[in-house]
């Protein structure tokens, strides 16, 4: 969760799934139960909008802006 909240305050589009329940390796197990099948689904989903390209965020500008301490701006080139 970290990682996400780290994006989202750069402006990147970010969905996060959070399946409590499901242990690491869930996808293994998607033919035992109901439960570890929808999980698996959703990867599934998630997956084939990212191959096609179907991002349904769009980029949003920084929270804050950038340190100019850590960030100097770009010279052009000459």
């Amino acid at each position: 969760m970290e990682l996400a909240k780290r994006v989202d305050k750069l402006g990147v589009p970010i969905e996060v799934h959070a399946l409590d329940d499901m242990p690491h390796a869930f996808l293994n197990f998607a033919f035992v139960d109901n439960d570890f099948s929808r999980a698996t689904g959703l990867c599934c989903e998630i997956i084939q909008r990212l191959m096609r390209g179907q991002v349904t965020a769009s980029p949003r500008a920084p929270k804050t802006a950038p340190d100019s301490k850590t960030s100097p701006p770009s010279s052009p080139s000459p």
